[in-house]
């Protein structure tokens, strides 16, 4: 695997080959519709350029809009069709905000197990408009606990500036791992640019990684291991403290007898 890893949770870069992520990918795909797929197919080489039609929704994702100079539904994403995005795997894709918005985004919530791991993996790649050469492409990958609302993981990615002339280019298999804290976790992709040059996104898809406490009550077992782990220093500083006596009463025994051999040596009489 090319890339990085960031406080052992990250790593951003290319596969070399589908045996490079071995069994990182097993088991089933969390996302739905993770290459945007619509409900009819647009065009060739088609994008949208206002509010995405509804029969060009990609079900069951969503936009993240912001309000903006009035405009209540800023943001959102612009619909790339197969064609238009030419990735290798021939799929549709997305950018990170409308047609001159800014900061836009799309999410999907899926299903989860409190306490299990999972592991986020997906495709990017920076805007390919003659507007945006030279521009740098960024965005924010947020994991939010749909039950809290709170934010469980989130890392910046940067798509990289876009090049002259302006033809896709894709970083795939980008990685972003996060463990569970209800049953319900959303997935959400945050557009950084203050105009429109919105990074490209496509081929996500979340496994699931490791098990854990799926009963509701992972504090509880949290709890219950802090107080077997007192209980165990404890014991171990009452064995330090008897081994310590012992230690000491073996000392002063074995001082009493060398002063015995002295006077026994030198022929003193103590009694």
């Amino acid at each position: 695997m090319k890339g990085s890893r960031i406080g052992g949770k990250l790593i951003i870069g290319e596969a070399e080959d589908d045996f490079a992520l071995g069994g990182l990918l097993a088991g089933e795909n969390l996302i739905k519709n993770g290459r945007f797929e619509k409900k009819s197919s647009p065009p060739s080489n088609w994008w949208n350029s206002s509010i995405i039609q509804p029969p060009y929704w990609p079900d069951p994702w969503e936009a993240i809009y912001t309000s903006s100079g009035g405009n209540p539904q800023s943001g959102g994403f612009d619909y790339l069709s197969a064609a238009f995005a030419k990735h290798e795997k021939n799929c549709p894709a997305v950018d990170l905000g409308q047609e001159f918005q800014p900061n836009g985004g799309i999410k999907q919530t899926i299903e989860t197990k409190r306490g299990n791991s999972y592991r986020l993996v997906f495709d990017h790649g920076p805007n390919v408009w003659q507007n945006c050469v030279g521009k740098p492409n960024d965005f924010t990958v947020r994991i939010r606990d749909e039950k809290s609302g709170e934010v469980i993981e989130s890392h910046h990615f940067d798509a990289g500036f876009t090049p002259d002339p302006p033809v896709p280019s894709w970083h795939r298999d980008a990685k972003l791992q996060f463990t569970a804290e209800s049953g319900a976790t959303t997935v959400e992709f945050h557009g950084n640019d203050s105009f429109s040059c919105q990074a490209g996104i496509t081929d996500v898809r979340v496994f699931e990684t490791g098990k854990g406490s799926d009963s509701g009550e992972h504090g509880k077992n949290e709890k219950d291991c802090e107080q077997k782990l007192a209980e165990c220093r404890r014991e171990l500083e009452e064995c330090r403290k008897s081994k310590q006596r012992e230690i000491d009463d073996a000392y002063a025994e074995g001082r009493r007898d060398a002063w015995k051999d002295a006077w026994k040596r030198y022929g003193i009489n103590k009694n």
